[in-house]
C-alpha cells in the first residue's frame, strides 16, 4: 500500500498488530516474531498509547516492548511504526481528549516508550464530532512540522468526516490525513454489534468513498476476530459480532474458493483487504507464532 504525499510511504500487505504485545516477560518471544516478520517482507508494526492499558500495570507495554525491539536490534530505520493517541479515558469513552494540549502528551509518550524522535504515521484513534477541525489540524500539523510525525492518519473516522477535517487543513495549508484505519474483513459487522458506538467499519457508504477519494485504508479486525479459522463458533464470545446468518455463507464460499486455491482460509480471507480496489493493507495480530508464519504464506 502506497500512502501518498511528497514523499511516499510503502508500507506492506500484511502489517503487524502490536496489541499482542502485552507481556514483559514474553519479551523475547514477540522479538522473534518481528524478526521473522521482517524477514518475510514485512515493513510496518502497529500499536497505540492506549494498547494494553486494560491490563493491571500493561499501561504502555505495547510501544515499549517495540521499542526495546528497536533498539537492540538497531532497526529503526527499517521499520515503519503506526501509533495513536487521543483515545478517550476507558471509563468515560464519550470525554473527547482531541486538543493540542492532550494530543501532544500522548505523542511525547509514544516517543519515549518507542525510544525514537518520530513515527512514521500518527492516528487519531477516535473522533470528536464536535470538535473544531481546524484547530485540530492546526496541532496535528504542528506535529508534522515539527519533524515528530511523517504522514497523518485517521481511524475511526467517516470518510466524510476525513473530507471535512481535509477540507480544513487545505483553506489553511496544514498536513492532511493521508490514510484511514477501520474495521474491515470479509466477514461484515457493525459497532452495535461489537458494542462500541465509537468505532467506525466498512459498509457500502464507507467503500463508495474510499473509492471515490482515494483514501489509503489500514484494516484493523481484518481476520474477524479468527471466524474463518474457527472450528468451531464461540456465539457467545469473541464470534459473536460476526456469527450471522451472512457471515456464514461468506465463510462457506472463502473455505471453497480457499480449498481451491491451496491456501488457508486465513490467507484468503486476508486476501479481500489487500487484493482490492480499495488500496489498502491489513493490521494482523497473532498470539501465536505458527498464525504468524500462517498469514504471512
Amino acid at each position: 500500500m502506497l500512502i501518498r504525499r511528497n514523499d511516499p510511504i510503502e508500507i506492506s500487505p500484511i502489517v503487524l498488530g502490536g496489541a499482542a504485545f502485552n507481556n514483559r516477560d514474553k519479551a523475547e518471544e514477540y522479538y522473534r516474531w518481528i524478526d521473522y516478520y521482517l524477514d518475510k517482507g514485512g515493513n510496518c508494526i502497529d500499536t497505540a498509547r492506549i494498547y494494553c492499558a486494560w491490563i493491571p500495570g500493561g499501561d504502555g507495554i505495547s510501544e515499549t516492548l517495540i521499542g526495546n525491539y528497536m533498539s537492540l536490534r538497531g532497526n529503526r530505520r527499517r521499520i515503519k511504526i503506526s501509533t495513536k493517541g487521543g483515545h478517550p479515558p476507558l471509563t468515560d469513552m464519550k470525554c473527547s481528549r482531541l486538543n493540542s494540549k492532550e494530543l501532544k502528551f500522548d505523542l511525547d509518550m509514544s516517543l519515549k516508550a518507542l525510544n525514537t524522535d518520530y513515527v512514521d504515521l500518527y492516528f487519531l484513534h477516535r473522533d470528536d464530532p464536535n470538535g473544531d477541525l481546524h484547530e485540530l489540524m492546526y496541532a496535528l500539523d504542528g506535529f508534522v512540522r515539527e519533524g515528530k510525525v511523517l504522514a497523518l492518519g485517521a481511524s475511526n473516522f467517516t470518510v466524510k468526516r476525513i473530507v471535512e477535517a481535509n477540507k480544513a487543513a487545505e483553506e489553511e495549508g496544514f498536513a492532511k490525513f493521508e490514510v484511514s484505519q477501520i474495521g474491515w474483513s470479509y466477514a461484515e459487522t457493525t459497532p452495535e454489534k461489537i458494542g462500541d458506538n465509537t468505532l467506525v467499519f466498512m459498509n457500502d457508504e464507507e467503500y463508495r468513498g474510499y473509492l471515490e477519494t482515494g483514501i489509503s485504508v489500514m484494516a484493523y479486525s481484518s481476520q474477524a476476530k479468527g471466524f474463518f479459522a474457527a472450528e468451531r463458533f464461540d456465539p457467545d464470545g469473541k464470534h459473536r459480532p460476526y456469527d450471522t446468518p451472512e457471515n456464514r455463507m461468506r465463510r462457506d464460499d472463502l473455505l471453497r474458493a480457499a480449498a481451491e486455491k491451496g491456501i488457508s482460509p486465513v490467507v484468503s480471507a486476508l486476501e479481500h483487504i489487500t487484493r482490492n480496489r480499495v488500496e489498502a493493507c491489513a493490521i494482523a495480530a497473532v498470539s501465536r507464532f505458527e498464525q504468524l508464519e500462517e498469514i504471512l504464506k
